[in-house]
């Protein structure tokens, strides 16, 4: 049903009722409380990052050592991780509303259809290693190198535990209730794509690189349309999962052997996923046992590109996503 028809219904009786103006003023409140969130998830990071610099200079003698040490133990990043997602965006949930427990239900879709969903979606996880690529390679036209932060990779088996813990598991857990469960959800009433679009362009921006930031767009269109599709998140958080712990894994192997058999790692890692979810998706949509399509969008009053307009041009999403570019810029290089 449009939601817009339900306002109309409600406000039937006011002759001053504008459904385009009501639509863009939601727009913009509720950008506003979304832009609110990445910010606190920003500021819980920062402070935590200062509070680790202000422990460095008064309690080590070397506080270069003494901070990357902090950095590198996966226990606190993890910590940290949660805290940034889980609080702002409960807090903007909260006010704004969201049904949260509905995300969390059993879906009602079949186990044959969920499982040729996951290998679909981690095919597109994998195809969108190439979308960073090329994004990388306008970069080089132009003589720069977007890069990503260093992460340290632990040798000793009870920080790779926490390694695969903080890189694969609290993600996919804490960035689905922030960009999935919360945004999504938030947005679903003026259509399903549209809020799929919305919220990946947040989570994607909220990646602070270039390298990372057209990746996880990709991927968050995926994971959006697993969570409207499957009606749960559980599927999402699953394939979110996979994704890291793969490059986790990687990683870790980096450690152990030699560049030539990690290369050719990656390349089965990303290719034979791709080609297994074409595949599928070939045997899923040639069947027409099961349907991959969403709902049809109902018309608004006005255009969805214009409602996505006035949802980030609020002042608060504006700061936010103006942080995060200028955060991305500095994770630049010349070449």
């Amino acid at each position: 049903m449009n939601p817009m028809n339900n306002n109309f219904n409600n406000n039937s009786y006011n002759i001053y009722y504008d459904p385009q103006k009501a639509i863009r003023k939601w727009m913009f409140i509720h950008g506003s409380g979304a832009g609110l969130a990445v910010l606190g998830f920003l500021f819980i990071q920062f402070l935590a990052s200062f509070v680790i610099g202000f422990l460095a200079v008064f309690m080590s003698n070397n506080a270069p050592e003494y901070i990357q040490s902090i950095l590198n133990n996966y226990l606190i990043t993890g910590i940290i991780s949660i805290l940034s997602c889980i609080l702002p965006f409960s807090v903007y949930a909260l006010i704004a509303k969201v049904d949260i427990k509905s995300s969390y239900k059993k879906s009602n879709l079949s186990a044959g259809f969920k499982v040729s969903l996951y290998f679909i979606a981690i095919g597109v996880c994998m195809a969108a290693n190439y979308v960073s690529d090329i994004v990388q390679r306008i970069f080089s036209i132009f003589g720069l190198q977007p890069v990503m932060p260093d992460i340290y990779v632990p040798k000793d088996p009870a920080n790779i535990i926490l390694f695969f813990i903080a890189i694969a598991v609290i993600p996919a857990i804490v960035e689905e209730f922030a960009t999935r469960v919360v945004l999504l959800n938030s947005l679903k009433k003026w259509g399903e794509k549209f809020a799929i679009i919305i919220s990946a362009t947040v989570f994607g921006l909220m990646h602070g690189n270039f390298v990372q930031i057209p990746f996880a767009f990709v991927v968050g269109l995926m994971l959006g349309y697993l969570a409207v599709k499957t009606g749960t998140i559980w599927l999402s958080m699953l394939v979110h999962f996979s994704n890291n712990f793969i490059s986790a894994l990687l990683s870790v192997l980096g450690n152990y052997l030699n560049s030539y058999v990690i290369v050719i790692l990656n390349i089965v890692t990303m290719i034979a996923p791709i080609l297994i979810g074409i595949i599928v998706f070939l045997i899923v949509t040639l069947r027409q046992k099961y349907s991959l399509a969403l709902t049809p969008q109902q018309p608004l009053a006005i255009k969805r590109s214009e409602a996505a307009f006035y949802y980030f041009i609020s002042p608060a999403m504006l700061i936010a996503i103006g942080v995060l570019m200028w955060m991305a810029t500095t994770m630049i290089q010349t070449i």
